[in-house]
């Protein structure tokens, strides 16, 4: 596979079409916010949209890093940029709670607080510990793993409210919504699984192209399971 600076041209391609994938999505969920102006689609909403933007800043990057004539070994764009990842997806992890709280919990706010308290911690942490130091992913690790960790909370919620919630319903449609919100948790909490087999494993390893393939998964399935789309409820119905 053609390598430059150490960055494959296939991580080029599909961090991008990932990101405008979960873009197109979050700009579908929102105009679904603005029919029903129900708080948890905007929160799936925004929560995308972060979500995105995490792809996003890891992509910019690796394209940087790509043409930098500057060696890999001196100053890592991709190590700078994947930190500003990590925070946008602890913003995505609020949203994601939100959601969950606000569709399973009745909208508890003191434990949004508190969850979005924990997030701000993983923000602060990362940003006043990046730079284009070659080893800043090692230096963040610790706080990458603690992101990791806060994440379980939302997505394991998903899966037991989403699966829970399936099994009580005895119609095809919102059985088939749940079951996908569920999806959503546990190919959420995959993508956490992936990309630590590819840092133990080598870097751009098959796991690291199947955790970015399983990302767009986890908010295609978030995005059908709750907005219900019409062509997916003719599907059911088929």
């Amino acid at each position: 596979m053609l390598t430059e600076n150490n960055i494959p041209v296939l991580a080029l391609i599909i961090e991008p079409l990932i990101a405008l994938g979960m873009t197109i999505l979050a700009i579908f969920t929102y105009q679904k916010y603005r029919e029903r102006e129900k708080d948890a689609t905007l929160y799936l909403s925004i929560g995308i949209v972060f979500y995105s933007f995490s792809v996003w800043a890891s992509s910019v990057g690796k394209w940087i890093q790509f043409y930098s004539s500057v060696n890999f070994e001196e100053e890592s764009y991709s190590d700078l940029t994947i930190s500003f990842a990590y925070c946008f997806a602890a913003v995505t992890s609020v949203f994601v709670f939100a959601f969950v709280n606000e569709i399973f919990l009745d909208g508890k706010k003191p434990l949004l607080l508190f969850y979005g308290i924990l997030n701000g911690i993983t923000i602060g942490m990362i940003l006043t510990n990046t730079g284009l130091d070659p080893d800043t992913y090692d230096i963040i690790f610790p706080f990458v793993l603690y992101h990791a960790v806060l994440s379980l909370v939302p997505n394991g919620m998903l899966i037991y409210f989403g699966f829970k919630e399936a099994s009580a319903q005895e119609e095809k449609i919102p059985k088939a919504g749940f079951t996908l919100i569920g999806f959503f948790g546990v190919f959420s909490i995959m993508v956490f699984i992936l990309f630590a087999i590819d840092v133990q494993w080598m870097s751009y390893s098959p796991a690291y192209y199947a955790a970015w393939i399983t990302a767009g998964f986890a908010t295609l399935c978030g995005y059908i399971g709750y907005i219900m789309p019409n062509w997916f409820k003719r599907l059911i119905r088929a």
